[in-house]
């Protein structure tokens, strides 16, 4: 099983609309990253691209615009 090893940006409660929300951008030992967020699958999966798909196993997931710019410095370039 991998591990988290650093958070990016400010997540947690930095980002969040009430306790029971924590959205988080996370590194894993792999070199892949984790999300979490607001489950919009069935909102959006009709909105996607043509050239883009969500498979039954995947989820697409919403994360605060402010997470995401305040993990900008932390996404390695390469």
């Amino acid at each position: 099983m991998s591990q988290i090893i650093k958070r990016l940006g400010k997540g947690g409660n930095d980002n969040s609309s009430g306790k029971s929300s924590c959205p988080d951008i996370l590194e894993i030992d792999t070199g892949d990253f984790i999300i979490i967020g607001t489950d919009v699958t069935e909102k959006m999966k009709n909105s996607l691209p043509q050239d883009a798909s969500c498979a039954d196993y995947e989820k697409i997931v919403l994360i605060p615009r402010k997470l995401l710019l305040s993990a900008k410095e932390d996404i390695p370039n390469c």
